[in-house]
Order: C-alpha cells, then sequence, then structure tokens
C-alpha cells in the first residue's frame, strides 16, 4: 500500500470527524429551536428507546470489527515477522531489533494499523451517537416533566 493511499484514508477518517462536528453544532443551534408539542414530546419518548436499542447495537457491532481489526494487526505483523527472521541472515537484519522494525514497516502491517485506526474511529462515533441520543432522551423526558407541571399548574389556575 502506498503512502499516499493510507494518508487519504486517515484524511478521510478525519473529515468524517469533523462533519460529525459540524451537524452536532447545527443540531444544538438554540436559534433554531423549536418548541415540541405535547404529542410530539409523546412521540419522541415512544420512539427514541427504539432508536437508542439500534444505535446501541452498532455500537456493539463496531466494537467486534474494532477488535477484529487489532487482531487482524497482530496477525499481519507476525506474519511479517516471520518473513523477517526467513531473512535472518540476508539484508542485514542480523539483530533481532532490526527484524522487528523491518516487519513493523511492512506495507501489510502499515496497512492493518490504518484498518485498525478507522475502525477504532467508527467505534468511538457509534458511542457518542449513542450518547447524543441517551441525552436527547434524557432532555424529552425533563421536558415532558415539565409540560406536564406546566399543565397541571395551569389546570389548578383554572379552577
Amino acid at each position: 500500500m502506498k503512502k499516499p493511499i493510507i494518508d487519504n484514508q486517515l484524511e478521510t477518517a478525519r473529515k468524517n470527524v469533523e462533519l460529525l462536528k459540524i451537524q452536532l453544532e447545527q443540531d444544538i443551534d438554540v436559534d433554531n429551536e423549536m418548541a415540541y408539542s405535547d404529542e410530539e414530546l409523546k412521540r419522541l419518548l415512544k420512539r427514541l428507546p427504539v432508536v437508542m436499542f439500534q444505535a446501541s447495537q452498532k455500537v456493539v457491532l463496531k466494537f467486534i470489527d474494532f477488535k477484529d481489526s487489532k487482531r487482524n494487526t497482530k496477525k499481519a505483523f507476525a506474519i511479517a515477522m516471520m518473513k523477517a527472521n526467513a531473512l535472518k541472515g540476508s539484508e542485514g537484519l542480523t539483530s533481532e531489533a532490526d527484524r522487528k522494525a523491518f516487519a513493523q514497516n511492512s506495507r501489510e502491517v502499515e496497512a492493518a494499523e490504518i484498518a485498525e485506526i478507522q475502525s477504532e474511529a467508527e467505534y468511538r462515533m457509534a458511542e457518542f451517537h449513542f450518547g447524543a441520543y441517551d441525552n436527547l432522551y434524557m432532555a424529552v423526558k425533563k421536558m415532558a416533566d415539565m409540560r406536564m407541571a406546566e399543565n397541571a399548574a395551569q389546570e389548578r389556575a383554572n379552577r
């Protein structure tokens, strides 16, 4: 794998994180705040647990992918070390440190490490999405509680 391709993959991961940041900033812009009706709050309270469950499933799947990418990195390194050990007497690979450096700098190991970085980033992003849904759920619950208290106070005032 060539260096520019790896750099492009990392840059793509960085851009995805930046896009999420921009999206979250737009989502919390209070200038565009919409007041939820009682009916909308009820629908949100019914829908959000399902969405949160789906988000938690995604977290688990991304965690599995991340663990698998870590395993693949170790496997790629082990294979590269076997190749380096086979070249023990040649190419100046006489010491263990030289063979380890040779293996660590192989294209396969570098590609596996980049895949691991991307996989961990996706896992962390899935966690953040779940956290955002959890925060939204708590906020909606609080809004619903406040709305119920306001409605009860209004009913008492109307009597």
